[in-house]
């Protein structure tokens, strides 16, 4: 009998695997023959032998923290190439982040982190000189803010092992009007699996209340193996605002690890952090969150 139980659970296992592949290679090729649909529309070639390329990855996470309780968010981050098109044309959508600051974008419950969440939604074109140009809308329910950006990018080379990652991210808005990111990173490789990097960055929103956030973080990246990775981190928040003046908002320390579990596009992702507030008179906290996602690529 218990021979008889194990080949039972085998079976399932196996049929359970089968079924997952097939609804995931479905899913691939109805994302691939809308995207090819798309680009005929909007493009001059028929050519169905051109290849569509695109990378999708989504996930869902619970965080705790002590004083706060429990909070989820829901993060989409899309890349969409339309070769037919523009060779450098690209349709994007991703969750739009109001502040850098750790508790944006959390809510009660996970139906509210997914129907309260904004998105950036639009058309981004590249160009030779590291800049890109972007048009869309954000949405959020059903209001809608028209956009145009510009991103600016670039890296300096310090020697062979070590440079400077740097740019701007300037967002005009119909409604919220002027959100602009300037940063920099100085980042150095360590060995051959690890790269430590000091990480800067201000952000300006004009509305609603002209907020200057200013992130510095340093970071480790550490591949622990294929699809496998440790985030050691500690961060330093300050920001300012017409209602308060400039403060140091939180310091935040500890680890973020990252792996591929089952198939190689299903991933998670756990963290644990010790937080200190302002507003608790920086006493320290247990921060930990828990995600789960899935990624659809076709390169």
């Amino acid at each position: 009998m218990r021979y008889f139980l194990s080949l039972l659970l085998a079976i399932n296992l196996y049929a359970l695997t089968t079924e997952a592949d097939l609804l995931y290679k479905k899913t691939l090729r109805s994302l691939s023959q809308l995207l090819r649909e798309l680009d005929m529309a909007l493009g001059e070639s028929n050519d169905t032998a051109i290849k569509q390329r695109f990378s999708i990855r989504t996930s869902i996470g619970a965080i705790s923290e002590s004083r706060k309780g429990t909070k989820f968010r829901f993060n989409i981050r899309a890349n969409l190439t339309l070769p037919r098109a523009q060779k450098r044309l690209y349709l994007f959508l991703s969750d739009y982040k109001r502040s850098e600051d750790i508790d944006e974008n959390t809510q009660k419950t996970i139906s509210d982190s997914i129907k309260n969440s904004s998105f950036l939604l639009g058309i981004q074109y590249l160009t030779k000189h590291n800049l890109r140009y972007r048009a869309g809308i954000k949405l959020k329910n059903s209001s809608l803010d028209p956009f145009v950006a510009a991103i600016w990018e670039d890296t300096a080379y310090i020697g062979d092992n070590s440079w400077i990652y740097f740019g701007d991210r300037l967002f005009y808005y119909a409604v919220n009007k002027t959100d602009n990111t300037l940063f920099a990173s100085l980042q150095r490789r360590i060995g051959k699996k690890s790269v430590l990097s000091f990480e800067n960055s201000y952000r300006f929103e004009q509305k609603p209340l002209k907020e200057h956030q200013f992130t510095h973080t340093l970071a480790s990246y550490v591949s622990l193996g294929k699809y496998k990775t440790l985030v050691p981190k500690l961060q330093f928040f300050f920001n300012q605002n017409s209602r308060q003046g400039y403060r140091l908002n939180y310091i935040l320390s500890g680890a973020q690890y990252e792996s591929r579990f089952w198939r190689r596009w299903l991933f998670y992702q756990l963290s644990l952090y010790a937080v200190f507030r302002n507003e608790y008179d920086f006493r320290p906290g247990i921060r930990t969150a828990v995600s789960i996602g899935i990624t659809f690529e076709q390169n």
